[in-house]
């Protein structure tokens, strides 16, 4: 009984963390050159020097998210309104000598 128990929790904590966004990003980035990662953010990423054998390669994404009403399922006089935000997503990859990616970051962000 134990034994199953101890498999149904280690199942559920793999299965949650290879959904997440870093592990996708490691999965479908590492090895990629700068070529690929333009490609498919469809932008040209900003290029940091870090060292003479490491750079950093960020792609940025902002969007405003307006105010909405937000249903409470009653009626009421006056209705809660959630506040405009501004959403910006922070793609961050680091390249190593050859060009290829060697470690990726995400960075989610709201600022009202």
């Amino acid at each position: 009984m134990k034994t199953t128990r101890y498999f149904i929790i280690v199942t559920i904590l793999l299965s949650v963390l290879s959904c997440s966004v870093q592990s996708k990003l490691n999965h479908q980035f590492i090895g990629q050159d700068k070529k690929a990662l333009d490609e498919y953010f469809e932008q040209t990423g900003i290029v940091v020097p870090i060292s003479e054998e490491r750079q950093m390669v960020v792609y940025t994404y902002s969007k405003a998210l307006p105010s909405i009403t937000v249903n409470k399922g009653v009626t009421t006089l006056d209705p809660m309104v959630s506040p405009s935000v501004q959403k910006t997503q922070k793609f961050t990859f680091y390249l190593d000598k050859n060009g290829k990616v060697t470690e990726c970051k995400y960075d989610l962000s709201y600022q009202q």
